[in-house]
């Protein structure tokens, strides 16, 4: 998987494990999103951690990005202690491109 423009790029069609974790300075609302028009895999409100879990099936072209958003500060002034995404690819051998 490449990472472009803050997005995770998905080259196979599949389901994935994506786990979400970290901890953040402030209160925020973020959402998980892969495809415009659809439902966000994660939607959290007014969080200061997360530790998220979720099973989805994503097709080549989707692409895996965070949207944050604070009532009290910019972007740039939002801290993150240990957070990671992490994307686990649960059956290769179906559709890819790469």
């Amino acid at each position: 998987m490449k990472v472009h423009n803050n997005s995770i790029i998905i080259t196979c069609d599949g389901f994935y494990l994506i786990s979400l974790k970290g901890y953040f300075s402030q209160n925020l609302s973020l959402r998980l999103l892969y495809r415009k028009g659809r439902e966000p895999l994660f939607s959290l409100n007014m969080v200061k951690f997360v530790d998220s879990v979720t099973v989805a099936y994503l097709r080549f072209k989707d692409k895996v990005y965070l949207n944050v958003t604070t009532q009290n500060a910019s972007c740039e002034d939002i801290q993150v202690n240990g957070g990671e995404l992490i994307l686990i690819h649960q059956n290769p051998g179906g559709f890819c491109v790469y």
